[in-house]
């Protein structure tokens, strides 16, 4: 087996960086205690284990485990308090894909209808590629229905998401497909006929495609922002697969639309129920790292405390979470306007027996005023954590990354490297 270690960080300017730490194979037992000793020698080696913040792995058991091990050894060996809790984030991106390859194999278990859609369709894609003639009579009858010639992609066990380009491919070309089966099919020596795909299978194509979409968006989300953290983004993606889940289970259950009519919609009612199950199994599990969550919201000049207001938010307690990250802004980052206006009063205090420059006249000091006027601001602009969110969103903001490097000194935040961890086998 080889591992995989890839570390995540920003600089002082706020440019994120990927760099891949480690990759070897893993000799021995694949267990918790060894992989967390594989990754004490890269920090190690690095020396970067008091800048560690997050690990992110698969759903595997035994990354739990690794996570347990390595926050006795970061104590032990550096005196470093890292909580395998709260730190330990699982790739939403695998996630998904467990959950959607459950689903494909439950409806190809459980349906005929379902299997037989799916293999047939990769039977024609197969057969457009079988000789350039073949491929030469498909780009036919493309331009014949005028549409651009394109091929049909292959689904492979891998990845579930080539099962989805390759149905919207397929629906795409609904028409240059017919017609190339039935030439196919009209030619004298043709041994094999082509699967000749009906309207209700056509329906059952859409109904597949219409499930995996959600899921294919929210995988690409994660996929497509390299250069950009985009944790915030969890509990929302969460929050549109269920939302999609709902909508679909509406769909099927209604008999007089497309979706309710096709022979397999009660398995797939079926399917969709395990799939609710799976989701929330794996949202419970983010859970104990709700608070980056949060924060990473929160901090997000797009939408800041915008996602709490949902209505899915109403069983949590918003005031508590915002109050929580406020506690790790000042303890972490922050430094509060009163301290600053103890570092300014200090450096006045400091200056008072300098003579004034030329031309220059020294304010009279009024230290009853001068209180009564820094109270008065105090009371007014709160702490940089309540002024943040107390300013509009700034829903024009391109990166993340670029509006703090651009603003963020005016919040008196400190740089602080931290680093997140991306382990993977």
């Amino acid at each position: 087996m080889q591992l995989g270690i890839t570390a995540h960080y920003i600089d002082e300017n706020f440019v994120m960086y990927s760099h891949l730490l480690a990759f070897e194979r893993f000799a021995g037992a694949q267990d918790g205690a060894n992989m967390a000793n594989l990754v004490m020698k890269v920090l190690k080696e690095y020396n970067i284990a008091e800048k560690l913040f997050c690990i992110t792995t698969d759903n595997a058991t035994n990354n739990d485990t690794m996570a347990s091990y390595l926050e006795l050894k970061l104590d032990e060996e550096f005196g470093v308090k890292w909580d395998q809790e709260t730190q330990h984030l699982y790739c939403l991106a695998h996630v998904i894909n467990l959950v959607v390859n459950d689903f494909l194999d439950y409806i190809r278990d459980k349906t005929t209808d379902c299997k037989h859609i799916l293999a047939n369709i990769r039977t024609i894609a197969v057969a457009t590629r079988r000789s350039t003639r073949r491929w030469e009579r498909f780009q036919d009858a493309c331009k014949e229905s005028s549409m651009k010639p394109v091929s049909i992609p292959l689904d492979t066990d891998v990845r579930w998401n080539s099962t989805y380009r390759m149905l919207q491919r397929a629906i795409y070309l609904r028409k240059p497909i017919q017609r190339f089966v039935e030439e196919i099919n009209g030619l004298k020596d043709t041994t094999e006929p082509l699967p000749k795909l009906s309207n209700s299978d056509w329906d059952m194509a859409e109904t597949l495609w219409l499930i995996l979409m959600p899921f294919y968006r929210c995988t690409m989300r994660f996929e497509g922002y390299e250069d950009e953290p985009d944790v915030e983004y969890v509990f929302w993606a969460y929050e549109t697969m269920f939302n999609f889940v709902d909508d679909l289970e509406a769909l099927l259950r209604e008999r007089t639309s497309g979706s309710g009519r096709i022979p397999s919609a009660k398995t797939l009612l079926e399917a969709l129920g395990d799939m609710r199950l799976k989701l929330k199994k794996y949202y419970g599990k983010q859970s104990n790292s709700a608070a980056i969550y949060y924060d990473a919201m929160l901090l997000n000049p797009r939408c800041k405390g915008v996602l709490m207001e949902l209505e899915s938010w109403q069983d949590v307690d918003v005031d508590k979470c915002i109050s929580e990250s406020r506690a790790r802004f000042m303890e972490q980052h922050g430094r509060d306007r009163e301290s600053r206006e103890e570092v300014v009063d200090a450096a006045q205090n400091d200056s008072k027996g300098e003579p004034a420059k030329a031309g220059i006249k020294r304010r009279r000091i009024d230290p009853a005023f001068d209180e009564k006027v820094a109270k008065r601001a105090r009371q007014t602009n709160g702490n940089d954590f309540d002024r943040w969110l107390a300013e509009p969103q700034d829903l024009q903001a391109e990166s993340i990354l670029g509006h703090w490097r651009e603003g963020g000194h005016r919040y008196g935040y400190h740089q602080r490297r931290l680093m997140i961890i991306d382990f993977q086998c």
